[in-house]
């Protein structure tokens, strides 16, 4: 098992436990984001920041997204 995968795993594994966590998506949308899925990169980002929409790095986050979505207006 690589790297990645096994990143994957242990934060899906934590959400399965505790889908409430807005770090354990944050965390899945970072490795989403370091592998170019950017698609679910935002879903997980979005989800983050739906949970803790105070956080500066919730919004950095889904702001960095959107650029490589080209979905920035």
């Amino acid at each position: 098992v690589n790297t990645f995968t096994k990143t994957e795993t242990i934060w899906l594994d934590a959400l399965s436990k505790y889908p409430g966590s807005a770090r354990s998506h944050a965390m899945l949308g970072a490795y989403y984001f370091k592998t170019k899925n950017f698609q679910h990169a935002w879903r997980e980002y979005n989800r983050a920041y739906e949970i803790e929409p105070i956080s500066p790095l919730n919004v950095a986050q889904l702001s960095k997204c959107l650029i490589e979505l080209n979905l920035s207006a």
